[in-house]
């Protein structure tokens, strides 16, 4: 009788174990489905950052104000880098995938493309800690411990993510505009490796945009991806 008893209250303990559990896992999922979502990029709502993201935003931001101010205080230098590019188009078929060369004269904050026949579709912008979206959050996070994921200007709403992707540190950001109504809709999305480590480059490269790739939306549910990842310097420093 001891012994029958002693298994009912394993199996009640067991049960209860399985239901705490399965309604975790429920929670961890309905959060994520929450948010918003769009190619492999997924975006909770409004939040603060935790701990571990306000580590890798400082680590992103401090990374990239070392890049700008290198950049600005350059004047006469012309110094050519080495990227690979890719479009995967809205009907998920690649229409470009080659390497090519850019290079940066003076303090411009912009690539310009080295060829005779210059690409039409790559990033030229050189991102910086005072870009769209990473200035207001980088501003924030020099000051503070509590900062939203989240924040608007005029009619748009960009959501940031902080992570590590393949030993980088990243930054996502999701942006959406507003209607007549206030209501947003998702217009695209950007996700940038940043090279932060003295083993991922040398530090002179603290600040370069090894892998950016961003996601457009096209009719209906389908994405437009745009990739783009550094490969090296062609110019000796």
């Amino acid at each position: 009788m001891k012994k029958n008893l002693n298994l009912k209250r394993t199996g009640i303990i067991l049960i209860s174990l399985f239901f705490s559990v399965s309604c975790k896992l429920s929670q961890k999922i309905e959060n994520i489905n929450t948010g918003s979502q769009i190619g492999n990029m997924t975006f909770s709502k409004e939040r603060p950052f935790i701990q571990s993201e306000l580590v890798i935003g400082r680590r992103i931001c401090a990374a990239l104000k070392k890049k700008r101010e290198f950049i600005q205080g350059r004047y006469d230098r012309q110094d050519k880098f080495k990227f690979q590019g890719s479009i995967v188009n809205c009907q998920g078929i690649t229409t470009l995938d080659s390497s090519f060369e850019a290079f940066i004269i003076g303090s411009s904050l912009q690539y310009l493309d080295s060829a005779v026949s210059p690409r039409e579709n790559y990033f030229n912008d050189i991102i910086t800690d005072q870009s769209i979206a990473m200035n207001d959050i980088c501003l924030s996070l020099a000051v503070s411990d509590n900062v939203s994921n989240s924040f608007k200007t005029s009619s748009l709403r960009y959501t940031v993510n902080f992570l590590i992707a393949e030993n980088y540190d990243r930054y996502e950001v999701l942006k959406e505009l507003s209607d007549s109504k206030g209501a947003f809709s998702i217009a695209g999305a950007e996700g940038i490796s940043v090279i932060t480590q003295t083993t991922q480059a040398e530090f002179k490269f603290f600040g370069v945009e090894k892998e950016r790739v961003r996601n457009t939306i096209c009719d209906g549910k389908k994405i437009q991806v745009m990739k783009q990842s550094w490969t090296g310097s062609l110019t000796p420093f």
